[in-house]
């Protein structure tokens, strides 16, 4: 008898084990996040420095998956997913992000920021506070800002100094409207492609050339086809990380707390990222033979009055936010 009472403990001792395994195992929450970019950019560091970082502190409870180089597709494609719930969290450029929160195409613009100073500060500062807010309206609980350079022209023909260099030539820009007027009307023939189709589009000349940031050229390795890079630094176009607003709002309030100290910690640690790899990016793209040049002061001031009509089109578009910007210390 003793014995089997002593069996009948066992089992249901057993018994109560898997079911609190089980439990632990369905209370544990897996989401994806997904980039373009491949696995050694400052931003993509900065993704799993970010899952780890939320591992760590939930306990385990949320496991984040990071999906590099573009396999679940384009930056428009992963956005649509993470509309639609199919994804849960995405890394994405503000151009493109546009396509859905029309007020981030306002980092498009040329010249908007006076410098890297004044950049930082509208994004890390007030301005960059409402504008994060802004993608609730979209469905988007806003996370992370991401340093991402200043970008400037590469091409094949000739060495870009005045706006006058970039004459007829084609050159691939996301697919934003500003950003196709802009290369009108610096003189341009702006092509809207995929960022993955670049390297090969300069290959063959399908186009002249593009614009990017000195790692972004570096990670691509876009001076094995191009001859020139042109330090012209036209636009200063922040990355962001996004998650789906229902799965936001799912998580439970200590959850979220995590997410949003993660989240300021992650800022930082990819700025530190891209700062430290900045200028060796540029040195590796000279060794590698591409002529790099510096826009003089006096040639930078014809490419901002080149694009200043632009500016005036523009002014009535986003609420008053090229003013605030523009007075942002």
């Amino acid at each position: 008898m003793f014995k089997f009472k002593r069996f009948k403990l066992i089992f249901f001792l057993t018994i109560v084990f898997f079911l609190l395994l089980s439990m632990t195992v369905l209370a544990q929450m897996e989401f994806k996040v997904a980039t373009n970019h491949a696995g050694n950019t400052p931003a993509t560091l900065g993704l799993y420095y970010f899952a780890d970082r939320i591992e760590e502190l939930t306990d385990g409870e949320i496991k984040i998956n990071v999906h590099i180089g573009g396999v679940l597709g384009t930056e428009v494609e992963t956005m649509e997913q993470l509309a639609a719930g199919a994804l849960e969290l995405n890394r994405v450029c503000t151009a493109h992000l546009s396509v859905f929160n029309p007020l981030m195409d306002i980092f498009s613009i040329p010249y908007l920021f006076k410098d890297q100073e004044h950049y930082l500060n509208v994004i890390y500062g007030g301005v960059g506070r409402e504008l994060a807010a802004t993608c609730e309206n979209s469905g988007m609980k806003f996370l992370v800002w991401i340093y991402a350079g200043a970008r400037s022209f590469f091409n094949n023909v000739r060495p870009i100094n005045t706006p006058d260099d970039l004459e007829g030539l084609k050159i691939r820009v996301m697919a934003s409207d500003i950003m196709l007027k802009t290369i009108s009307t610096l003189g341009g023939s702006p092509t809207a492609m995929t960022y993955s189709e670049v390297y090969s589009a300069l290959q063959t000349g399908v186009i002249d050339g593009a614009e990017n940031s000195p790692i972004s050229v570096d990670d691509k390795s876009f001076y094995e086809v191009v001859d020139y890079y042109s330090l012209d630094e036209h636009m200063m176009i922040p990355d962001v990380i996004v998650m789906n607003l229902e799965d936001w709002n799912e998580l439970e309030p200590l959850h979220k707390a995590i997410f949003l100290r993660v989240s300021e910690e992650t800022q930082q640690y990819i700025l530190e990222e891209w700062m430290a790899r900045e200028e060796k990016s540029l040195e590796k793209i000279k060794e590698e033979g591409t002529i790099v040049n510096t826009i003089t002061a006096e040639n930078k001031a014809l490419f901002i009055e080149k694009v200043a009509p632009l500016h005036k089109e523009l002014k009535g578009t986003f609420g008053g936010y090229i003013e605030r910007i523009q007075s942002v210390d």
